[in-house]
């Protein structure tokens, strides 16, 4: 039901976004390029927070990263992942973080926000 409603939202404030497929893979890839970048317990609390399918395991698979992307790099790379314009990558980066981060609880936000560069905070 809180995935479903994240979908929706994706979904209704972008206009390039299709359909539930979309999504559903761009709050996968987001989220999972995030939590890839976090140390192991912050990780973990991010993810409990965040409904299912939003799990550790499925957003970090084999793309642990070691250090957090800059924003530019993560706008890119959506950009590139979704054949989308640098203006509709940001604007999907920017919703589906702002969906997701709806489900965090005060203190993971805060510790997420500690935790990624500096220029990321005003995304998350």
């Amino acid at each position: 039901m809180r995935y479903e409603i994240m979908l929706n939202r994706v979904r209704r404030e972008l206009e390039f976004v299709p359909g539930r497929e979309m999504a559903d893979a761009a709050l996968k890839a987001i989220w999972g390029i995030i939590v890839s970048s976090l140390d192991e317990p912050l990780a973990q609390r991010v993810t409990h927070e965040l409904p299912e399918p939003l799990t550790l395991e499925r957003l970090r698979g084999h793309q642990q990263r070691p250090v957090a992307p800059s924003c530019e790099e993560l706008i890119a790379e959506i950009r590139t992942q979704f054949s989308l314009t640098h203006e509709q990558a940001d604007e999907l980066v920017k919703t589906c973080i702002k969906t997701g981060e709806q489900m965090l609880g005060d203190q993971i936000l805060y510790d997420l926000k500690g935790s990624v560069p500096e220029e990321m905070c005003a995304l998350v």
